[in-house]
């Protein structure tokens, strides 16, 4: 069966969401782990932002996006790959749970901070942990930062699995990172390896209506869309509330 395939014999309003263990044998959940777990990956894994117009036009979009979360909260950052969102969040004045699948990623980032923010170690903490099963306790953080994960889940079962676990992890805001399909740089990626004879390989970006239907699928309430540059840049994040959360203080 191909990835295609496996996306669509998913039913997205499904009632029910898959076991850990389900996700852990899903293609691009394995493909994502894998990539990543190795001291190749987090040797060439960007540190932070470099001066191009993109990554700085990033760079200004996530410290706006940070700022939903309450003033000096305590906030899962999942992957934390090289430490580069942790950054900013500890610059924020916010505690910070660096989680990622890979302890080549997590060593990096707690090998980034200590030399670049020392300072700040008391307020961070580095975790080797899953996706899928954090193991935290419901409601442990007043945040989630999930950044450059989604883009490599092909399927929405995997998407919604993790969207939900964050949902259960938060008392507060979950920021999640997407490959939006509407960007001109998504054409022009797919044009340049249709060329090439190529697969778009282990990313995939989907439209804004379909994140926002998992997102209500996983029992977040989308509250901000946000793009890094209209258009233009295939990478939009999305703030969602948990329903829980909403519930509880309309209530």
């Amino acid at each position: 069966m191909t990835r295609a395939n496996q996306a669509t014999n998913f039913t997205l309003h499904a009632p029910t969401v898959e076991s850990p263990e389900v996700i852990r044998q899903q293609v691009s959940y394995v493909d994502a782990v894998t990539a990543f777990d190795s001291a190749e990956s987090a040797g060439g894994y960007p540190e932070g932002y470099n001066g191009s117009f993109r990554q700085q036009r990033e760079q200004r979009v996530v410290e706006q996006l940070i700022r939903q979360y309450p003033a000096g909260g305590h906030i899962l950052d999942l992957p934390c790959g090289a430490g580069r969102g942790s950054q900013l969040l500890i610059q924020g004045g916010h505690r910070i749970t660096a989680v990622d699948s890979s302890k080549h990623m997590v060593e990096k980032a707690r090998q980034i901070i200590a030399t670049r923010h020392p300072a700040a170690m008391d307020r961070c903490e580095f975790v080797t942990g899953d996706a899928a099963d954090t193991g935290f306790a419901d409601e442990s953080f007043d945040g989630v930062w999930c950044q450059r994960l989604f883009h490599h889940f092909h399927e929405p079962q995997t998407r919604i699995h993790v969207l939900s676990e964050f949902a259960r992890l938060s008392r507060g805001p979950v920021i999640v990172s997407f490959a939006n399909s509407f960007a001109l740089s998504v054409v022009a990626k797919r044009l340049k390896f249709a060329i090439l004879g190529r697969d778009l390989g282990n990313y995939r970006p989907i439209p804004m209506s379909t994140m926002v239907e998992e997102f209500q699928a996983a029992g977040l309430s989308v509250t901000l869309k946000q793009p890094v540059c209209w258009g233009m840049s295939r990478l939009w994040y999305v703030v969602g509330i948990p329903d829980a959360v909403s519930a509880r203080k309309a209530g």
